[in-house]
């Protein structure tokens, strides 16, 4: 198993955030009306165009890290979003896995993360979290690992808002993936403890510059186990200060996928994982999320006993581990089918496609389970 960091093309980033009941939403939805008219100039140069100096041509990198079996032969390539404040490695349990499956993956630094902020990369104009540029850089190195492997599948695998930049940028370039597996893609995020989020409310309205703590947040609510909150926050590549402008820039976000979802391609597999025990976006609009996708070959399973992070851990439930396997497995297979009949149309009439175990559309739950893979 060769596990590879380095730079190759260019990325974006991801993340989430809060919650409580009735005074809370209600609370946040005045403080973000009074500030919207602040941030909207700038929230939406980061969702649209830039200038020249920023764009992928003219800069010679971006922060990659690269999982691949030097003793098998892939037969599919895989794109890691990560979630908000992580960074590409905490994908490495789930990557070495699907590597030594076949699989060769590609973790992103997501701009405003990892070695875009503690790095040099920050120098290249990624210290910021910037959804947009974050959208261009995976359409951008998606096109190269079509060039590079053009005979084999391209995969997905979005977790929390990176769910959302994966939606955003298959939403503008329908062919960019052959699948994608979606975690934990509320559109609303919860509101916290009110006792931690007024005084940082009332730093972020003083000063939207301001960097603000999140550590709290994390060790409280990112994950019911508390071995990945711990992970999490010992992580020297993992981001736990953010400024009121990014945190603001990222609710927004959260709330666009939404909308997006309704534009992603009809043809195109999508598998939806969420934990019924996520204290950072709301479960219930998942729920919403798998209703509005426009695929038509749209599953989503339901880990009661799961948290907001399920793939971006060292502590990844043995259960949802064989399910993403197995579901990109069979993608594969299809997809593979499907490639090969385009390339040799001749091919005899009674061959079928793969049979997939799960029906398009389905939405289950998993029966609840404490099991981890190290």
């Amino acid at each position: 198993m060769k596990r590879q960091v380095g730079a190759d093309t260019r990325i974006e980033s991801a993340m989430c955030w809060t919650e409580t009941r009735v005074v809370a939403p209600l609370l946040l939805s005045l403080v973000l009306s009074m500030l919207l008219s602040m941030i909207s100039t700038d929230y939406a140069s980061a969702i649209g165009h830039r200038d020249k100096k920023d764009e992928i041509a003219s800069n010679p990198g971006i922060p990659i890290v690269q999982w691949t079996n030097p003793d098998v032969q892939p037969k599919a390539v895989i794109i890691a979003l990560h979630g908000a404040t992580q960074q590409a490695g905490s994908f490495d349990v789930l990557a070495k896995h699907l590597a030594e499956q076949g699989f060769a993956v590609v973790g992103l630094d997501l701009r405003g993360h990892g070695r875009w902020y503690f790095g040099p990369f920050q120098k290249l104009g990624g210290k910021t979290i910037d959804y947009g540029q974050s959208k261009k850089d995976l359409q951008a190195l998606a096109g190269q690992l079509r060039k590079q492997y053009p005979s084999l599948p391209l995969f997905c695998v979005g977790e929390s808002t990176g769910a959302g930049v994966a939606m955003h940028a298959v939403a503008e370039q329908k062919n960019l993936f052959d699948g994608m597996v979606l975690a934990s893609a509320g559109t609303r995020p919860n509101i916290f403890d009110l006792k931690l989020i007024i005084p940082d409310l009332c730093k972020g309205l003083t000063n939207l510059d301001k960097q603000i703590d999140g550590s709290p947040y994390i060790l409280k609510y990112a994950s019911e186990d508390q071995r990945i909150v711990n992970e999490m926050v010992a992580d020297p590549l993992s981001r736990s200060f953010l400024s009121g402008k990014e945190i603001l820039r990222t609710l927004f976000f959260i709330n666009s996928m939404q909308g997006v979802s309704r534009k992603l391609p009809a043809q195109l597999p999508i598998l939806l994982l969420q934990g019924g025990k996520d204290h950072i976006v709301s479960p219930a609009t998942a729920d919403a999320l798998m209703r509005n996708i426009s695929s038509d070959d749209k599953r989503m399973v339901v880990f009661p006993d799961s948290g907001h992070v399920m793939l971006g851990t060292s502590y990844i439930k043995e259960p949802i581990m064989q399910l993403v396997t197995k579901w990109l497995n069979d993608e594969t297979t299809a997809v593979t089918v499907k490639m090969e009949m385009a390339r040799n149309p001749v091919s005899p009439n009674h061959v079928d496609p793969p049979h997939k175990a799960l029906a398009p559309t389905a939405m289950i739950t998993q029966p609840s389970t404490t099991a981890a893979v190290r």
